[in-house]
């Protein structure tokens, strides 16, 4: 005689339901086949994702849904972080992540990049999540940066964060209409961007400052490189930097600021500006 099991009531006229031995055996060998079919699609289409994305030089993330939600949170991104080792062109627009645009664990993986384009995600408040041991080390290789309608983007280096300084190779930043945005350069980068050759700040009306403070030591900033500065509709900009500092821009040979009443550049004796061969200025 077989044995029976007791299962749950399931029937709606109060019923009880038995299965036999044979049958509950039968319905785990089923489960456990099903369990291994997904194990096995899961596995495929993580093949098919490597042999995707490895080699690629510029990807758009709100193209790849099935990126996202990993990107995201960074679950079972420890493999995938390597496919990015190639990328030269970052593109984030209208992603539905945060609160950073570039997690901590990725940022590793994208030191060859040189162009990073975020634009349109609502939800980010960091664009670079600096981890005190992921963010130091070797040069990034970034040069492009471009920031559009970001409404709560209240960093673009996370706050305290260290090894900022391994993006000097920056030539061009272009940051636009990210409202709650105060400041743009930590002090430690802005001291180390030597390559940079175009800064332009649009329609960021709580920006305060360019460059963050990190202590209230005076401050030399040279920027060889740099010809144009762009500045427009910044209500709420007083300083390019806070505190003492000298600002060299012997390149510089168009300066355009519009709609910046409290700017002070050029208005106090404890800041000084050197401009050399300046042909444009409004």
């Amino acid at each position: 005689m077989a044995s029976v099991i007791f299962l749950e009531n399931q029937n709606p006229k109060n019923s009880t339901k038995f299965l036999s031995n044979q049958k509950i055996e039968e319905k785990l060998w089923t489960s456990d086949r099903l369990s291994g079919i997904y194990h096995c699609t899961m596995n495929l289409h993580n093949i098919y994702l490597q042999k995707f994305f490895e080699g690629m030089e510029e990807m758009s993330l709100s193209e790849h849904q099935e990126l996202q939600e990993t990107w995201q949170h960074g679950g079972g991104m420890q493999k995938q972080n390597s496919w990015f080792y190639s990328l030269k062109i970052l593109k984030l627009e209208n992603c539905e992540i945060q609160p950073c645009a570039i997690p901590s664990n990725i940022l590793p993986y994208l030191r060859t990049l040189k162009e990073l384009q975020v634009r349109g995600c609502n939800n980010v408040e960091v664009i670079f999540e600096m981890n005190a041991e992921e963010g130091t080390g070797s040069t990034f290789h970034l040069e492009k940066l471009a920031l559009e309608k970001l409404p709560k983007l209240k960093d673009v280096w996370e706050s305290n964060g260290k090894g900022t300084e391994s993006f000097q190779n920056l030539r061009l930043v272009n940051v636009n209409v990210c409202e709650k945005l105060q400041s743009v350069f930590p002090l430690t980068l802005a001291k180390n961007l030597k390559k940079l050759e175009k800064l332009e700040i649009l329609y960021c009306h709580r920006l305060h400052e360019i460059v963050r403070k990190e202590d209230d030591t005076e401050a030399v900033f040279f920027f060889p490189c740099v010809t144009t500065l762009y500045l427009f509709d910044l209500p709420d900009l007083v300083y390019f930097y806070p505190e003492a500092f000298t600002l060299d821009c012997s390149a510089l040979n168009s300066l355009i600021v519009l709609s910046c009443p409290a700017l002070k550049l050029f208005g106090s004796a404890n800041k000084q500006s050197i401009f050399f061969d300046l042909k444009v200025i409004q």
